[in-house]
């Protein structure tokens, strides 16, 4: 052991600092450290544990080390005790201490909602120790309490819910900035250790609702597993570690994917659907989380969207965690938070008069010649009111669809790439999302804001196009 006697207890702090030790040098957390550390500490036994060891490593090399308490605005005073409480050990002890409140019940009623509490949680609970890590940079990682017992009931859970290989790894040593040195260290071991240190800790008492899942497994089957393996933990921490070497290579394969295919959080639906499975849902995974999503998809998620994108729908949504959604069209296919898709995905043929673009992609009214009473009266009702003459143009074979990835025309004496047009002219994305791509048989006619395509014959014939967005006084 490199570090003797961080823990000034007896045999089982010997073995707790050991497996520390291990998990430190098996997952290069050094060096991690040494750019500061700030705990997530909620007080309880395992926190507690890590509070003790991580103070005296860092003291032992001069690392700033810091304690943050999240107060979930659930649990009422039993909340406020354990924040205060969290508040007291680290004043006692000279440890800097930051209190972050998050209200989950809030955010599962507006951004989150469609999340269970606990995931809810989570995501509020990362997304604010994440924020500290930004604010305060003389803390370059956090360390969390999770240990071997937790990844044990993690990987009989993702088991029971027919995971896949990555959720058969269980939590992961290192996520980002976020470290777990503990999770070589078995429960009973914590608790023995913590006992040796007469540690004081706090008990949150949904710990033993037996209504969640984690907690019935935690009292109902990890007892039985002793009969069958002394150190049932060891073996599924052995287990993770094989399975996340074999993991590595399809995560490889999905790293050179994206380098090489996915532009703008859009990845190409072709090329996707082309992948190996187990690369593809890689692929979706990381494109989820990139979207802005806290939570993960669960492999009955990703396997029900591959088999969507198999099949004959061209332009759609799909309904995701979290409050998301999966858009995509015939080329391509991305994720936003449903709140934020302005404009769901369209693609219609025009005729003579009214045209409705989709669910909230405004209206594109096309006329023979120039109506200037309708333009009179469409300027003092409509926030957007665009208009344009587009000749040579067989009404029959105009469409109006969404943005697609590499859509460019001509016009102005040289070719212009639509998403650099929006870019320029700093359109909201509600607007880009709705916008539409006038075509015909030959490509894009025309795109409101910006000029009609050029045209080579010497034809004057063609239509009046006008683009109406959004009422004054109200959405359209």
């Amino acid at each position: 052991m490199t570090t003797p006697l961080l823990l000034q207890g007896g045999e089982a702090c010997r073995r707790v600092e050991a497996a520390f030790e291990a998990c430190l040098a098996d997952h290069g957390m050094e060096a991690a450290f040494s750019s500061g550390v700030l705990l997530a500490f909620s007080g309880g036994r395992d926190s507690m544990l890590l509070l003790e060891l991580m103070a005296a490593y860092t003291a032992a090399r001069h690392i700033p080390f810091a304690a943050a308490h999240v107060h979930h605005g659930i649990r009422g005073e039993s909340a406020d005790r354990d924040a205060a409480f969290c508040e007291k050990i680290a004043a006692e002890r000279g440890i800097p201490f930051f209190l972050c409140r998050v209200d989950v019940p809030a955010f599962q009623q507006g951004e989150g909602r469609g999340n269970g509490q606990e995931a809810a949680a989570r995501e509020l609970r990362y997304a604010s120790l994440e924020r500290l890590l930004a604010e305060n940079p003389a803390y370059g990682c956090c360390v969390t309490a999770h240990h071997a017992t937790d990844n044990l009931e993690t990987v009989l859970l993702n088991l029971l819910r027919g995971s896949g290989v990555r959720g058969m790894c269980g939590i992961p040593p290192v996520r980002g900035r976020f470290l777990r040195p503990l999770l070589y260290v078995p429960q009973r071991d914590i608790l023995a250790a913590t006992e040796e240190l007469s540690l004081p800790f706090v008990t949150d008492e949904t710990n033993e609702s037996e209504r969640y899942d984690r907690n019935y497994i935690r009292a109902n089957l990890l007892p039985h597993l002793s009969h069958l393996r002394a150190d049932p933990e060891a073996a599924v921490t052995r287990l993770c570690a094989n399975l996340r070497e074999e993991s590595e290579v399809a995560d490889r394969a999905a790293e050179r994917f994206w380098a090489e295919q996915v532009k703008e959080h859009q990845a190409p639906r072709a090329a996707l659907l082309a992948l190996p499975r187990a690369v593809a849902f890689r692929v979706i995974d990381r494109l989820f989380a990139a979207c802005g999503a806290g939570v993960r998809p669960e492999r009955t998620h990703l396997s029900s969207l591959l088999a969507v994108l198999r099949g004959d729908i061209a332009v759609g949504r799909y309904p995701m965690p979290g409050g998301f959604c999966a858009v995509f069209d015939a080329k391509t296919l991305t994720f936003a938070k449903q709140k934020q898709l302005f404009c769901p995905p369209y693609d219609i043929p025009l005729q003579m008069g009214k045209n409705v673009l989709g669910e909230s992609g405004g209206t594109l009214w096309l006329f023979p010649e120039r109506n200037v009473e309708f333009e009179a009266r469409c300027a003092n009702v409509y926030n957007l009111f665009i208009q344009a003459k587009l000749d040579s143009v067989t009404i029959g074979m105009l469409r109006a669809r969404t943005r697609r990835e590499g859509d460019a025309y001509r016009y102005g004496g040289m070719t212009r790439r639509v998403r650099r047009l929006m870019s320029g002219r700093h359109l909201s994305p509600a607007l880009r999302a709705a916008l539409p791509i006038v075509c015909d048989e030959a490509g894009i006619v025309w795109v409101p804001f910006f000029g009609v395509r050029e045209e080579k014959t010497g034809e004057k014939s063609g239509v009046y196009a006008y683009y109406t967005y959004g009422k004054r006084g109200g959405n359209e």
